[in-house]
């Protein structure tokens, strides 16, 4: 069965779950109402004579960064609840009587994870984009609303959403159970890789591959300074001068440093989520419908 015919087939089941609609509704009445919060009580505001709130392009990365909070929650509960009722219903097993193989049936839940990634991202990137328009002081010879650093951050965010939903689908097969699944991977990817990477920071052998944990990994694909030379040259010379002049630098400032080279960063992402479905199709393979 090609592609497009397994596509279909997932776009059928997904417009038929409720799940699906009622995640992403919340999610877009959530970024509105975000986003109209932002307005109003940015609205008009001016520090050291420049405009702060949901101007653009500026804001887009903070917007990102806000977006990326949640929904890389959003998106593995959207996943899992999809893909586990799958095993739940008895409808895993039935397709495959009804002669869609095993490697079939999985390439359709990557499918789902694809179009679960753009969802979440086409809800982010129109809201931001209609109220940033809004919100935006208009001038004559204005930047345009999206540069070319933003184009990049885009296809970067759309990457670690399927990085998230990679991870989602992986407890999802693992645990066959909407609950369990949703527990397991939430518990992962806010609690058990930052209790890694903290125990991991008091030594001083293991603290230098904290950086490249999975979600270390994704979540740093999304820092702002890798697309802005300007501002990234800046930090970089401001902490040269601080460190001839004797300072201390604060934690802070330097972890606003990317922690690894873009290409570098790029390719441990994609070999993860390679990993990820790897080993999901395996355990699928091997177990019992």
């Amino acid at each position: 069965m090609n592609l497009l015919s397994l596509f279909q087939i997932e776009l059928i089941k997904t417009s038929r779950r409720a799940a699906y609609w009622v995640a992403a509704g919340v999610f877009t009445l959530f970024a509105v109402l975000l986003l109209t919060v932002i307005l109003r009580v940015t609205d008009g505001v001016n520090i050291n004579n420049q405009r702060v709130g949901l101007e653009l392009p500026q804001s887009w990365s903070q917007m990102l960064g806000m977006f990326k909070q949640f929904s890389t929650i959003y998106l593995p509960i959207t996943v899992i609840i999809l893909a586990a009722s799958e095993f739940t219903f008895k409808t895993a097993r039935q397709n495959v009587i009804d002669g869609l193989s095993k490697e079939a049936f999985f390439t359709s839940k990557v499918i789902l994870v694809l179009y679960s990634a753009l969802t979440y991202f086409f809800i982010f990137f129109i809201t931001v984009l209609i109220f940033g328009y809004i919100g935006t002081e208009k001038k004559e010879n204005a930047e345009a609303l999206i540069r070319a650093s933003e184009w990049q951050l885009f296809g970067m965010y759309f990457i670690v959403l399927v990085g998230y939903g990679a991870i989602a689908l992986f407890f999802a097969f693992v645990t066959r159970s909407s609950g369990s699944g949703l527990a397991f991977a939430l518990l992962y990817t806010l609690i058990i890789e930052n209790l890694l990477g903290l125990a991991m920071g008091l030594s001083d052998t293991l603290k230098s591959f904290v950086k490249y944990l999975p979600t270390k990994v994704l979540d740093e694909l999304l820092n702002p300074l890798r697309y802005d030379n300007d501002k990234l040259t800046t930090l970089k010379e401001n902490i040269e001068k601080a460190k001839e002049a004797g300072q201390t630098i604060p934690d802070q400032v330097m972890q606003m440093l990317p922690a690894n080279e873009t290409p570098q960063a790029l390719v441990l992402a994609l070999l993860y989520i390679a990993a990820l479905l790897g080993a999901t199709y395996l355990i699928f393979k091997r177990r019992d419908l």
